[in-house]
């Protein structure tokens, strides 16, 4: 299964789930990967292959977003009302439904960070002019993992302004205690399904910025002094509790 088979058979399960179908998916991710890694390990020239799995990405990207925006999100709105409305059949089967959906953005999902990590096992060369020091890589600055037009101190400001009026940061910047835990990585990706994240950098990377924003520190391995290990604070949580909250508060903050 190629890229375009494995866009088209996630579409089909968007929209109505076969258990067939869904593991023909599974097996269609593995072989993906795999000929990815192949193509990466044998090239010549991996500035052209990572350009290819770099567009493969985003078209991975794109798809996750259109689910969510047209089949999770409006089937989560269903639910609610119909909680409310007390229609218990209704409800356990939009329920049924939203499961479903989430399965198969687990699979879209792992494989785009699966290629994402291949692109780190085999980076491509770096040119430097004669002479020239190579640059280290850091962790970019919060500002830069926001795309234009958020990407202004302005912007971000009322973002942490937000924050504060709701409790969730305190004057200083620091993200509240709470039980519910990951609420920043919630958060991180809940910006970056509306298109707010630019990508800039590494996943880990961006990650460990936000975390650090807001006073927390990720690390490899739990220990004292840290906050989360940095395999919870990169996991995406579709159903995360704080995502209803995230997003309206984010509401007249995002740019339409």
């Amino acid at each position: 299964m190629d890229m375009t088979s494995f866009i088209d058979t996630v579409v089909k399960l968007s929209s109505k789930w076969n258990e067939t179908l869904g593991l023909s998916l599974l097996e269609g991710a593995t072989k993906i990967r795999e000929s990815s890694r192949n193509r990466l390990s044998l090239t010549q020239n991996l500035n052209n292959e990572h350009a290819s799995l770099n567009k493969d990405i985003q078209v991975l990207d794109e798809t996750i977003r259109m689910i969510l925006k047209t089949r999770l999100y409006p089937m989560q709105d269903l639910a609610k009302r119909y909680s409310k409305e007390g229609t218990g059949a209704e409800e356990e089967n939009v329920r049924g439904r939203i499961d479903q959906t989430v399965r198969l953005l687990d699979i879209v999902n792992n494989l785009k960070h699966e290629l994402k990590g291949l692109l780190q096992q085999y980076p491509a060369p770096i040119k430097n002019k004669p002479g020239s020091p190579i640059k280290q890589r850091q962790n970019p600055a919060f500002i830069d993992l926001f795309r234009t037009p958020y990407n202004t101190p302005k912007m971000i400001e009322e973002l942490k302004s937000r924050l504060r009026v709701r409790g969730i940061i305190d004057s200083g910047g620091n993200w509240r205690t709470s039980n519910c835990i990951n609420e920043i990585s919630a958060f991180y990706y809940t910006l970056d399904d509306l298109g707010v994240i630019s990508g800039v950098g590494s996943l880990k990377a961006r990650i460990t910025t936000f975390y650090k924003e807001f006073g927390k520190v990720v690390d490899e391995k739990a220990g004292p002094g840290i906050d989360t290990t940095r395999v919870n604070a990169i996991k995406k949580v579709y159903n995360h509790p704080f995502i209803e909250e995230a997003e309206s508060l984010l509401n007249g903050w995002i740019i339409k």
